[in-house]
């Protein structure tokens, strides 16, 4: 899966952990700065996760039941920040904003 730019201002990420991190996605998204992110998460593993995109302040919580979370923020910093699941310390993926 890639971004999927739905307007100007707002760009749409679907990402997938699985045992071995990203199993569908983006692995370095890339989006402009103050664009507004959506991340829609999902995750085939067992028990409660928690996605961090670090120096955002954000997080997805995605609980076991439907394993399924989506997050939205304003990119409003250029770089590139890790997207790590907090419970294995996992890095699945890295924003760029540009």
């Amino acid at each position: 899966m890639r971004a999927v730019p739905t307007t100007p201002s707002l760009v749409v990420l679907t990402l997938a952990i699985g045992p071995h991190g990203l199993s569908s996605g983006p692995a370095a998204p890339s989006v402009r700065r103050g664009v507004d992110v959506v991340l829609r998460i999902t995750s085939s593993l067992p028990g409660e996760l928690t996605l961090l995109v670090g120096g955002y302040d954000v997080r997805g919580e995605l609980d076991g039941a439907d394993g399924q979370s989506q997050v939205s923020f304003t990119a409003d910093r250029a770089g590139a920040f890790p997207l790590t699941v907090e419970e294995t310390g996992s890095r699945v993926a890295i924003l760029h904003v540009r």
